[in-house]
């Protein structure tokens, strides 16, 4: 019986040993829409913004600040390597969207928070912009992410994508 299990016992590391040398990185990337998983940060918020099926939009007459919260897969995964958020100007002027990234989170798995602040200039209409591990991480990639933008009047958050890889076996 003991020579059973550790029989298994070695067949079974084999196989994790096997698989992790035969391991390639695939690429993948998970999207989101805003009115899915992003929130206003404080109940203030609430009375200025809409939640739409393609966005949520300030619509009051002051800056709203929403938090969005994005899922990728922790196990095999690499890091987050870009991390895209999707814009819209409703007004007629350019305006400055402040947006921050947090990667990480604050306990022990993952002890290390780091803060990624931007100003995007948005011209009216849609727009797409993104934080890049290689320029903005300095090669490192990112953890666990979570978004907060701070929308001026007349414009919207309309989703969320991240770009990483994961081990596959072979």
């Amino acid at each position: 019986m003991k020579r059973a299990c550790l029989t298994v016992a070695i067949l079974m590391a084999a196989m994790g040993t096997s698989s992790q040398a035969g391991a390639v990185r695939q690429p993948r990337q998970n999207e989101q829409t805003a009115v899915g998983h992003c929130q206003a940060a404080l109940p203030s918020f609430e009375g200025v913004l809409r939640k739409r099926p393609l966005g949520i939009a300030n619509e009051g007459s002051i800056a709203a600040f929403v938090n969005c919260g994005m899922s990728t897969e922790i196990v095999g995964s690499q890091g987050i390597f870009q991390v895209d958020v999707a814009l819209t100007n409703r007004t007629a002027n350019t305006v400055d969207i402040s947006c921050t990234l947090i990667s990480g989170l604050p306990n022990e798995l993952q002890p290390a928070v780091a803060v990624f602040p931007k100003t995007f200039v948005v011209a009216p209409g849609p727009d797409e912009e993104f934080w890049s591990s290689g320029s903005d991480g300095q090669g490192t990639p990112f953890k666990t992410s979570s978004i907060q933008c701070a929308l001026p009047p007349g414009t919207e958050i309309n989703g969320t994508r991240i770009f990483f890889d994961t081990d596959v076996g072979q």
